[in-house]
């Protein structure tokens, strides 16, 4: 058996196979995933610039610490944030496409301007993050 490489550990068939799938995850990439929420972002922590969100719509954000936020912008320009994650499994949800944010992992529908829930299987809406607009700045309350 000499000249023949050492077998693979299961670690490193997983990593293999996670980084085909596009995910780094478990593999010791020295940052561990981004989880809905606001981190460790303390009120007045700047989350994004006006600027930066579509007119009406909306877009995940990374804050401090380690997590994320939705923030959406709707049609009458009020900003709102959202914990993106599926109150169903805790799945990110997507930034809303005409007017709906959608879980892509089990199906729920959430309403694209308040978070309420449109169709399940989520039971509740998503949780709505207080924020406020100073200027262009979106910060956290």
């Amino acid at each position: 058996m000499s000249g023949m490489p050492p077998p693979l550990s299961r670690r490193t068939v997983l990593c293999g196979l996670l980084a085909l799938a596009g995910t780094t995850a478990a593999c010791g990439s020295g940052k561990p995933p981004r989880t809905g929420g606001t981190g460790t972002a303390r009120p007045g922590a700047e989350l994004a610039r006006l600027s930066a969100l579509p007119a009406t719509g909306g877009a995940l954000v990374e804050t401090e610490g380690n997590g994320i936020l939705l923030i959406v912008r709707t049609k009458d320009g009020t900003v709102r944030a959202f914990d993106p994650r599926c109150p169903h499994r805790g799945n990110l949800v997507s930034p809303p496409v005409g007017g709906v944010i959608d879980c892509p992992t089990h199906g729920s529908l959430f309403d694209g301007e308040t978070g309420e829930v449109r169709k399940g299987p989520a039971k509740a809406g998503l949780t709505q993050i207080p924020v406020k607009v100073d200027g262009e700045r979106i910060v956290l309350i």
